[in-house]
Parts: C-alpha cells; structure tokens; sequence
C-alpha cells in the first residue's frame, strides 16, 4: 500500500527512492513527465504528483523498479566521482548511481573538473544527479569518453549537464530534467564536441538550445 509520507521522505533525501514498487522521481516545473518516465524505461499504473514547496514529485504506482537503487546510500557523491576521475586510472567503470551532496554545491557549481586528457567515464547505465543545483561536468580535457551515463537534474547558466571546452564524445546516454538559466539545457558546445546515439528528454533553457547549444564550436 502507498504511504503519501514516502514522497516527503524522498524530498527531504532529494532522490528517488521506491517503496513497495512505487517509484518517486523528483521533477522540475515544466519538465515533461511522459518523456522522463519514458527515459528511464519505467512500466507503471498510475502516476501521483506531490508538490512541496516550489519542488515536485512524480510517484509512479507499481512501476517496475528492480533495476533502481533503493537509497540514498546507495549512491556515493560528488567528490568521490572527482576523486576516481582523478586517480590516475585512465578508465573509470560506475559501480553505484552519483548524487550531488547536500554539502556539494559551492564546491561543483560549475561542476566536476575533467581536465585529465585520455580519460573514459563508463555510466554502466548508472545516473549522475546534480539535483538542480550545480552542473554536472565541465570538461577542458582531450579525448575524453563519457558513456552509458544518465544525466539527471544538472543545473547552470551554460549547459546544465555539460560544458564542453576541450574535447569530448558522449556515447549512448540520456539526459534528462537538466536546465540552463541562458543557452544550452544540456550540453553547451564551444571546443570539439560529439554526440552518438543518446536521448535528450525534457531539458530546457532559457534562451536558446534547450537540449544542444554550439557556440563557436566543431560537433
């Protein structure tokens, strides 16, 4: 049976969690829940909104959640993806979803550095969640491999999932909910850029580019 106090529980933990086979996501104003859902390959009932405050939630009933972390403990943050990003592996595999911290923010307002040339980031279907609060990546490395990753809620002023000004392929990803206060939702593009085979659902931007912005830039 669902408990409406589970929506309050995944708003005060800014995740989502699922209970019982309910899954609740938190959205944004004005994304779009079908194609959110629709992303991440989500079957269910029915749907329930929750609202609290200026935020919202999108309870799906009975949804089929066994491919989801359970809880927030079950991801790791920020500074740990930084950490492995940086730890001289040149390959980076994800084991657990990403979720920015509570503490997180003014650290990765622009979002995690990738400065490191050569280096490949493997999602393996996991999610980095910025919680609209920070982008995501910014990225000023060569020849750098992001794949297999769901990038979820990013927020800035260019690219709310990433900034691009070095050199970078994005390969089999969605991006969904992320949002630019000026151009490009998702991705704003302004070194050499390429784009294989993702989804980009329910991104928005102020001005212009709400999936894609390129400024000056090869894609």
């Amino acid at each position: 049976e669902y408990d409406d106090s589970f929506a309050l529980e995944s708003y005060i933990l800014n995740r989502y969690l699922k209970q019982n086979g309910h899954l609740v996501l938190r959205a944004f104003e004005g994304q779009v829940f079908d194609s959110l859902l629709e992303s991440l390959e989500i079957k269910f009932e029915k749907v329930k909104i929750h609202d609290f405050g200026d935020e919202r939630y999108v309870v799906c009933l009975n949804a089929n959640t066994e491919k989801f972390s359970t809880r927030v403990s079950d991801a790791k943050n920020f500074r740990y993806l930084d950490d492995l990003i940086h730890s001289g592996e040149k390959e980076s595999v994800l084991d657990s979803d990403i979720v920015l911290g509570s503490d997180e923010k003014s650290k990765y307002y622009t979002g995690i550095q990738l400065d490191v040339d050569g280096v490949v980031i493997d999602g393996d279907g996991h999610a980095i969640d910025a919680c609209g609060k920070t982008r995501i990546f910014e990225c000023t490395g060569k020849n750098i491999i992001i794949r297999n990753v769901r990038f979820l809620n990013g927020y800035s002023w260019h690219g709310g999932a990433i900034c691009n000004n070095g050199d970078v392929r994005v390969i089999d990803s969605y991006f969904v909910g992320n949002f630019s206060s000026d151009d490009g939702g998702a991705v704003y593009n302004e070194k050499n850029m390429e784009i294989c085979r993702c989804r980009f659902l329910g991104n928005e931007a102020s001005y212009s580019g709400g999936a894609i912005a390129n400024a000056d830039a090869t894609s």
